[in-house]
């Protein structure tokens, strides 16, 4: 069972807070979610993991906001990777009640086909 004072990002736990700066303004990971799914992506490849999820969003007609840490957010503290359990490159999807519905721990060689795969699972299509 996981300790919810220091949630580690695994599938099925609440996503956990990273401090962030967006557009020059302070904020949390928490902020994010509520809205749709999310998917945060590392900076180091993000670009791969944000582009399947524009691709995987129209295709299941689902809504899905995609962030590239590093890119469109900035982790002020250098916790997201640790905090979400992620390597270089690594992406996680967030459901919109903020807990982690699949994750990336690094880059995959066709990332749309592995985050249509999860978003299917999830939505039991």
């Amino acid at each position: 069972m996981e300790d919810p004072r220091h949630p580690t990002g695994r599938p099925g736990s609440r996503a956990p807070h990273v401090p962030l700066t967006w557009e020059g303004r302070p904020m949390s990971t928490i902020d994010l979610f509520g809205g749709g799914f999310v998917l945060l992506a590392d900076g180091e490849g993000g670009q791969s993991w944000s582009d399947a999820g524009r691709l995987v969003s129209r295709r299941l007609g689902v809504a899905l906001s995609r962030v590239v840490l590093g890119d469109d957010a900035v982790d002020v503290k250098g916790e997201w990777r640790s905090r979400y359990g992620v390597g270089a490159g690594g992406a996680v999807l967030v459901r919109p009640d903020g807990y982690v519905a699949w994750r990336a721990t690094g880059p995959a060689p066709e990332p749309a086909t592995a985050l249509e795969s999860a978003l299917r699972r999830v939505l039991s299509r």
